[in-house]
């Protein structure tokens, strides 16, 4: 799972400290930096994150009101420049206060914590929400759950391939993919394919069939699928 983020703030030093301690490639990206909130809502609007990395100082009296106007509710982790505004930070409902300097080593213990509050998030939102937005070049495309026909990996790439509609090449890993949806509803079959549970018709420790459209199965994800059929219905 990577983090996608940005910074608002308006210091330099700010921005230099996060560069320098703060990217780490296969948990964290930061997409882009804000000196305001005005220009980081444009960029949000377009494009939604998981995290704000704000500056504290910046997080005024009308903080939560631009937050509450943002299309989607990103996870808060403030910056702040002395322990003494750690406790305004946590009444943000931040998930983490950063005082400066730090380091990458106690960034990290961020990305943790910030990794354990989207995947709480994600499980009691995911029996709710039928539907996953992914990245599609320049833009993000809704993908309901019950159109997808099963979900096969093209290079660095995936492709969501949906009953009676085009499919959708994304930007996103099969791995992040796997992790994003809900196990009760698709599972990894092969390091090329996921596929949705309620559609499996036939299943062996080599091969597998949707319909009669036969899949291969990779030999360490044979407990999965074996996990997936017990919690739906025997075949």
């Amino acid at each position: 799972m990577i983090i996608e983020s940005i910074v608002i703030a308006r210091s330099r030093s700010v921005h230099k400290l996060l560069n320098d301690n703060c990217v780490v490639p296969d948990r964290l990206s930061i997409l882009n930096q804000f000196p305001d909130f005005a220009t980081a809502k444009r960029f949000l609007l377009q494009f939604p994150v998981d995290l704000l990395l704000v500056d504290l100082d910046l997080a005024g009296a009308n903080f939560r009101e631009w937050y509450g106007s943002l299309p989607s509710q990103p996870l808060l982790v403030c910056l702040a420049d002395t322990r003494q505004n750690v406790v305004n930070a946590f009444n943000l409902d931040a998930v983490d206060c950063v005082v400066r300097p730090f380091d990458n080593a106690r960034f990290r213990q961020t990305i943790e914590k910030t990794k354990k509050a989207m995947e709480i998030r994600r499980s009691s939102n995911e029996s709710a929400r039928p539907y996953i937005f992914v990245r599609s070049q320049y833009q993000l495309v809704k993908i309901m759950f019950e159109d997808i026909q099963y979900i096969a990996a093209e290079n660095d790439f995936i492709r969501i391939h949906r009953h009676g509609k085009s499919s959708v090449k994304a930007n996103i890993t099969m791995r992040d993919l796997a992790d994003t949806l809900p196990p009760w509803r698709f599972v990894r079959i092969h390091r090329t394919f996921i596929v949705p549970v309620d559609k499996i018709r036939r299943y062996d420790s080599n091969q597998l069939f949707l319909g009669e459209t036969r899949f291969p199965v990779g030999i360490s994800f044979r407990g999965a699928i074996d996990r997936s059929i017990g919690k739906t219905s025997s075949l």
